[in-house]
C-alpha cells in the first residue's frame, strides 16, 4: 500500500529511482514488490521509459467503488427542478469504456416537441456534448489512449469524426467547463453538458439538458449555463462530502460563458 499510495493525480507515472527514494526499501526488495504488483495487474510498467503507472485492475476495483456512491439518489432530485424550471429535458450519462451510457432522463413536461434519450441508451463518447465532457475530463493517458486507437464514426453529418479537431474541442470544453453542441448525435437537437466530477478532477458523470432546434437555447443559453454550474456544483459537494476536506480540495470550477456562436464552434 506503501507504493500504490505514491501515485496521485499529480503524479500518475512515476520512475524505479522515484519510488525507491520515498520507500527506501532495499532495491532487490523493491525490485520484487514492483514486480508482483505488475503480474497482478495493479501496475503496468512502460518498457520504454521504465516507468510505472497503475494498471487495469485499478479500474475495475474503481468501478466496484462507484457502485457505492448513490449517484442517481442524489442527482434526481435536482433533475427534476432543473426540467420544470428550464422546460427541457434532463439527463445523467456515465461512461463504459468508449460509449456514455444513459442512467436516467427526467423528460420535459411543457414543451410541445422534445427530445429525450431513453436510460439504457448508448452512444459514442465523442458525438455530442455529454460524451464530450466525459472524454475531456478524463486522465490525460487514458484518454490519449482513447483518442488514438478508438474509431471516430459518424453518427450524424455534425459529428466531429477528425482525430486533430476532437482534441481541439476537448481542450476548449476543459477550458470552458461545459459543453454545447447542435446535431451531433441526434440531428435537429441541442445539448448543453457539464461533467459531474470526482475529488481529483476527473469526470464521474455528465450532467446534461437536450432540447430540439425548433426551440434552440438563443438568448437563454447564459443563464442555462449558470444554473447547470450551480446545480452540478451542489451535486458534487453532496456526492463527496464524506471524502474528508483534503480529498475534496481541488481547484474551482471554472466555467467561461461564450455566446451560442462560439460555443457550437
Amino acid at each position: 500500500m506503501q507504493i500504490i499510495g505514491l501515485f496521485t493525480y499529480e503524479k500518475p507515472v512515476l520512475t524505479f529511482d522515484e519510488i525507491w527514494t520515498h520507500c527506501r526499501f532495499p532495491k532487490s526488495t523493491l525490485y520484487r514488490f514492483l514486480d508482483n504488483l505488475t503480474r497482478r495487474g495493479l501496475l503496468k510498467l512502460n518498457p520504454a521509459t521504465k516507468e510505472y503507472r497503475l494498471g487495469a485492475s485499478f479500474i475495475r476495483l474503481g468501478q466496484i467503488a462507484q457502485k457505492g456512491v448513490p449517484l442517481l439518489e442524489v442527482c434526481y432530485p435536482t433533475m427534476r427542478r432543473l426540467s420544470a424550471e428550464i422546460g427541457e429535458s434532463v439527463y445523467l450519462s456515465v461512461r463504459e469504456g468508449g460509449e456514455k451510457v444513459c442512467l436516467s432522463c427526467v423528460e420535459a413536461r411543457s414543451a410541445p416537441i422534445k427530445y429525450a434519450p431513453t436510460p439504457g441508451s448508448v452512444a459514442p463518447l465523442h458525438a455530442g456534448a455529454s460524451g464530450k465532457v466525459l472524454l475531456a475530463f478524463m486522465p490525460e493517458e487514458e484518454l490519449e489512449e482513447l483518442v488514438e486507437k478508438g474509431r471516430l464514426a459518424s453518427v450524424t453529418p455534425k459529428t466531429i469524426t477528425h482525430k486533430d479537431r476532437l482534441k481541439l474541442r476537448l481542450r476548449q470544453i476543459r477550458k470552458n467547463g461545459y459543453d454545447y453542441s447542435e446535431g451531433e448525435l441526434v440531428p435537429g437537437t441541442w445539448a448543453l453538458a457539464f461533467p459531474i466530477l470526482d475529488p481529483g478532477g476527473s469526470a464521474f458523470a455528465s450532467l446534461t439538458v437536450a432540447g430540439t432546434l425548433l426551440n434552440p437555447p438563443g438568448p437563454r443559453l447564459k443563464k442555462l449555463v449558470e444554473t447547470m454550474k450551480s446545480s452540478v456544483g451542489k451535486i458534487e459537494n453532496e456526492l463527496w462530502k464524506d471524502e474528508g476536506q483534503e480529498a475534496r480540495k481541488r481547484p474551482p470550477r471554472v466555467v467561461r460563458i461564450r455566446d451560442r456562436a462560439t460555443a457550437i464552434r
